[in-house]
């Protein structure tokens, strides 16, 4: 389970090109290169860890831009964030394959998932629970989301 705890402050430490850094790392060591380049950003969410998106070619109608999301109010350990990460390029792995990017938990996501836990060891489709803030002034985030990784 990833256990993180939320930040008082948004974590200075994590940024555009620390992401974007790791997410060449993981393309070489688990997708052996073949992800495209999508665009990163930060999430300022107190509910989402991490998302993928695209967005639709007003001509074409098809999906285009591809931009991963990784949330900067949490203070990340490097397997958690390395999880989060995996878990939304195993979602731009689907769309590339040509799989839905909308309720996208299915069988595709799940298959790419199951691969990479049998070849490296990794497990991106685990509940979260994250850990109450530490000033009792902020509000509690929920303690379990377990329906994200699904």
């Amino acid at each position: 389970m990833i256990k993180c705890q939320i930040t008082t402050t948004r974590n200075q430490r994590l940024t555009i090109n620390g992401i974007s850094k790791l997410f060449f790392k993981y393309n070489r060591m688990y997708f052996e290169n073949k992800l495209a380049i999508p665009s990163f950003g930060l999430l300022h969410s107190k509910v989402l860890l991490g998302l993928f998106r695209t967005k639709n070619d007003k001509r074409t109608g098809k999906e285009v831009k591809p931009k991963i999301f990784i949330t900067a109010d949490i203070e990340w350990s490097e397997d958690d964030l390395r999880d989060v990460l995996v878990h939304e390029m195993v979602h731009m792995a689907v769309w590339q394959r040509g799989g839905k990017t909308r309720n996208r938990h299915d069988g595709m996501f799940k298959d790419i998932c199951d691969e990479l836990e049998a070849k490296y060891g990794i497990r991106v489709r685990k509940p979260i629970i994250l850990k109450k803030p530490r000033r009792p002034k902020l509000q509690f985030l929920r303690q379990c989301i377990t329906k994200l990784f699904h």
